[in-house]
């Protein structure tokens, strides 16, 4: 087996200077008033007084209020569609409506949740981040492309920043100048300087890994593909933003079910591959300023987590938080059930950067409609990253994110458990770096937990969640593989990267909507329906034991009760829709001969440019770039004017306009 342990060319290090105990560190520059102010995106909040917190219930359209000094529930009020993320604003709350486009200002008045207004805004609102002195917020609007600043007082817009690839997580500078957005797709990191307006995307360290030849004697480099999975967040002394980030293997080949695998390490597709992991959940940890710009591309650590059994634990990272007065962090592994606790550089140690002669050229490229600009060249790693000291406890299931109630506890958010639970952290220790890498909690547990709902789903659908969103069930995932269904297919979607098997390459296939509906499914196999793809692809590439039964029922069932995406254009029928409505059903272009019906697909295999591949849905289209079975087509518009040579209906005739109107209606699906 190959193993890469390539010199880290000291990415590890940060770049520009760094304070000796002698030197003028201006702290108190950038440093929060109120260190318990959260500076990212969370889905349990606490209020300004840390009375009480306030969480939020996705599935169920609720919020939560519990008192923190025993985190017992005082109220719980339907609040909307899909709450998401909830951000302290002065004496209020505000939660971001997923799935209704709009925020709820929230006020705890006594012990009981009063809903005092809501706004509108655009299509699936998902992170939000406020100043500590409640002036601004800050609203990752991810299917609009948009970033918002509204007014904290009235929640007026002020500004938008348009953000492409599905912007979902947000975080601020304590100095309230510099502005962290995440995205879900391409791994792309936005920083908005908020002073002057420009933005720039920000280059985080590249992974290498080796590439197998066919003989597992050659090989060659190549970069991972990065996917950023959760909220992030800034230190309260805003010396640096913590970014959580998986590092993916996908250009090795992927078994898939039923084939000879001669590498026995490999538990399954999704496992090993050239001898390293598939799947490396990172904190990548970026150095700022006193305003925020980042001094350097950022630092590497590796936060798999094995349980006492020797099982991989890790998945994806779903939050980074940091403890407000001590030099620790925590990160949630949603699928793995995990709670990982890392110890951060001491305060004393931090500077903020900043001077002349410290600071990199700052980011002056201005926001407009065009594509962002390239980002710097960033150092290379090998396969190798590093871990920090660490602690390791397991929670309910879903952990997505913390807060905090009092200095020696981290209260926990189980999204899929929908508890939330606390756990103390006075026993840590980070600033002797002697964290075991395997050690539970000194408790081996949390010390109370509480239910934040008192609805159920339907059972099945219950089910189904809890194999979809697990890389630890025996029957969904081998051992060490690591992976679960929601890895891939992140938010019941899809994750916007294409995967090679042995037929060739394949793009990972949104499971948006009534999947079932489209039978038989996948680009290439004849696979009948979803339950037959569920257990060929559990056992085959994810390494699982099998999944037969009411398991696999109920993983479909979850998958067909998930909606479609929302799209800013969704349903628009405007004069340029009809015309490209008329264009795409017509003979001359010929898209509704094989996108046909309610669901846009007849569900067939055609011949491609030589390759037999599945007709796909068209439904949410606009959300699901690159397109084709091989990721070829960056977007619609290159697709469109991939289909001029006849191949795949025919565009050639059609002038810009045309093009324009074609795109606009595809856009509308």
């Amino acid at each position: 087996m190959i193993r890469l342990l390539v010199c880290l060319f000291g990415a590890l290090s940060l770049a520009g200077a760094s304070c000796q105990p002698n030197d003028s560190c201006d702290l108190a520059a950038s440093s929060l008033d109120n260190a318990f102010h959260p500076t990212g995106s969370q889905s349990l909040a606490a209020t300004a007084d840390r009375a009480f917190l306030v969480s939020t219930n996705t599935d169920q359209g609720s919020i939560t209020l519990l008192r923190a000094a025993d985190l017992e529930v005082v109220d719980r009020i339907d609040i909307g569609a899909e709450p998401e993320r909830i951000a302290p604003l002065g004496d209020d709350l505000i939660v971001s409506l997923r799935g209704e486009r709009s925020l709820a200002r929230v006020r705890v008045v006594g012990q009981s949740l009063q809903v005092i207004e809501k706004v509108s805004t655009g299509a699936e609102p998902i992170g939000l981040v406020a100043s500590s002195d409640g002036s601004r917020l800050y609203v990752a609007v991810s299917q609009s492309s948009m970033v918002e600043e509204r007014d904290g007082a009235t929640l007026a817009l002020i500004r938008t920043f348009q953000v492409e690839r599905e912007p979902r997580w947000l975080a601020l500078h304590p100095s309230g100048k510099t502005l962290y957005v995440a995205t879900a797709m391409g791994g792309g990191l936005v920083v908005i300087d908020l002073v002057g307006g420009s933005a720039q995307m920000h280059a985080l360290p590249a992974v290498s890994t080796a590439l197998v030849g066919q003989d597992h004697g050659d090989f060659e480099l190549i970069e991972r593909s990065v996917r950023l999975t959760g909220d992030p967040t800034v230190r309260p002394n805003g010396t640096e933003l913590l970014l959580p980030v998986l590092y993916i293997d996908n250009h090795n080949p992927v078994a898939q079910g039923g084939e000879d695998r001669d590498d026995e390490e490999d538990d399954g597709g999704y496992g090993s591959a050239g001898g390293s992991k598939r799947f490396i959940p990172t904190l990548v940890t970026i150095p700022l300023d006193k305003t925020g710009k980042p001094t350097a591309t950022g630092e590497l650590a590796d936060l798999s987590l094995f349980d006492n059994g020797g099982a991989l634990r890790g998945g994806y990272i779903t939050s980074i938080t940091v403890h407000p007065n001590r030099d620790i962090g925590f990160a949630t592994m949603e699928t793995s059930d995990a709670l990982i606790a890392f110890n951060l550089r001491s305060s004393d140690r931090a500077c903020t950067f900043g001077s002349g002669k410290d600071r990199r050229d700052p980011m002056q490229d201005p926001l407009t409609a065009d594509p962002m600009p390239m980002p710097r060249q960033a150092p290379n790693i090998g396969d190798f990253v590093p871990s920090v000291g660490r602690y390791g406890t397991i929670t309910r299931r879903g952990p997505v994110g913390v807060a905090f109630s009092a200095a020696d506890q981290a209260i926990v958010h189980a999204r899929i458990a929908r508890q939330v639970e606390a756990f103390a952290t006075a026993d840590l220790e980070p600033d002797g770096s002697d964290f075991d890498q395997n050690s539970e909690w000194s408790n081996n547990g949390s010390q109370l937990s509480r239910s934040v709902a008192d609805r159920v789903l339907p059972s099945d659908v219950r089910a189904g969640i809890e194999l979809f969103v697990n890389a630890n069930h025996p029957k969904m995932s081998g051992h060490d593989v690591n992976v679960a269904c929601s890895t891939c297919h992140f938010d019941g979607r899809n994750d916007g990267l294409t995967w090679q098997f042995s037929d060739g390459p394949r793009q990972t296939p949104s499971l948006a909507g009534d999947v079932s509906a489209t039978e038989p499914v996948t680009w290439r196999d004849d696979i009948a329906t979803v339950r037959d793809e569920v257990v060929l692809t559990s056992q085959g590439r994810m390494g699982g034991s099998g999944l037969t039964g009411s398991g696999a029922d109920a993983v479909v069932s979850y998958i067909d009760w998930r909606r479609h995406l929302d799209l800013p254009g969704h349903g628009d029928e405007t004069d340029l829709t009809t015309q490209g409505r008329a264009l795409f059903e017509s003979t001359e272009v010929g898209c509704s001969n094989c996108h046909s019906g309610a669901h846009f697909t007849d569900a067939t295999l055609h011949t491609i440019r030589g390759q037999r591949v599945r007709t796909p849905s068209l439904r949410g289209v606009a959300a699901t770039a690159p397109y084709l079975h091989d990721g070829s087509a960056a977007s619609l518009r290159v697709m469109l004017l991939r289909s001029r040579d006849g191949s795949m209906g025919n565009t050639g005739s059609l002038s810009a306009a045309e093009l324009n109107a074609l795109e606009a209606y595809l856009r509308s699906l």
